[in-house]
C-alpha cells in the first residue's frame, strides 16, 4: 500500500513539475515576443495611417513642375520658353544683413521639410529692404506657412510657372515661387518685381 501511495505521489510531482516548466517556458516566450509584436503593430499603424493633405500651394507647385517635366521618361521633351529666368540677388546693406540672413535661413529650413520638388527650392531675397523690415512675428508666420504647419490664406497660379502665396496684413507678404528655376522670392507690399511677370491664367 505504501508503495502505491509513494508511486502516486511521485507521479503527481512529475506531472506538476512538467506543467510548471511548460508554463514558465510559455511565459518566457510571451515576454520575449510581446515587444516584437507591438513594434510590428506600430510600424503597420504608421504605414497605413491616413496622411495629412498637402497644402494647396504645395500641390500647385508639384503640378507646375510636372507641366515642365518631359513625360514618359524621355530625355528630351517640349522646349519650354515661357518661363522666368533665375533672378540675381542684389547686395544687402550692412545694417540689413543679419535680419535678412536669419529670415532666409529659417525659410530655407522650412522648405527642406517637404519632399521633392519643394525641398529643392532656393530662397532668394530680391528686395532686402522688404525682408529686413519684417517683424519677428511676420518672419515666423512665413516660416509656419512654408513648413506646412499653418494654412496659406491666399494662393494663385500665374502664367510662366509662377505660384503666389499671400499672407494678409497692413502690407501683405507675397511668396513668389518660380517653379521653372525652383526659386522662392519673398516681398512685402507690392508683389511686382521687374523681371517676374505675374500674368493671370485665362479662365
Amino acid at each position: 500500500m505504501k508503495k502505491i501511495v509513494v508511486m502516486i505521489w511521485m507521479l503527481i510531482s512529475v506531472v506538476m513539475s512538467a506543467w510548471a516548466q511548460d508554463f514558465r517556458t510559455w511565459d518566457s516566450f510571451h515576454e520575449g515576443n510581446k515587444n516584437k509584436h507591438s513594434l510590428i503593430s506600430r510600424a503597420l499603424d504608421k504605414l497605413f495611417a491616413p496622411r495629412p493633405a498637402k497644402p494647396a500651394w504645395v500641390q500647385a507647385i508639384e503640378k507646375q513642375v510636372r507641366n515642365i517635366t518631359p513625360n514618359g521618361g524621355l530625355l528630351v521633351g517640349p522646349i519650354v520658353t515661357d518661363y522666368v529666368p533665375s533672378q540675381p540677388e542684389p547686395a544687402v546693406a550692412t545694417h540689413q544683413q543679419q535680419a535678412v540672413h536669419t529670415a532666409k535661413q529659417a525659410w530655407q529650413q522650412a522648405l527642406s521639410k517637404h519632399p521633392a520638388p519643394v525641398y529643392g527650392f532656393q530662397v532668394k531675397v530680391l528686395r532686402p529692404q522688404d525682408v529686413a523690415a519684417l517683424s519677428p512675428a511676420e518672419v515666423k508666420n512665413v516660416t509656419d506657412v512654408l513648413s506646412g504647419t499653418v494654412a496659406a490664406p491666399e494662393m494663385e497660379v500665374y502664367k510662366h510657372y509662377i505660384v503666389r502665396v499671400t499672407l494678409p496684413g497692413e502690407q501683405p507678404i507675397h511668396l513668389l515661387f518660380n517653379c521653372y528655376m525652383r526659386e522662392l522670392y519673398v516681398v512685402r507690399g507690392n508683389a511686382n518685381l521687374p523681371q517676374v511677370r505675374l500674368e493671370r491664367m485665362h479662365k
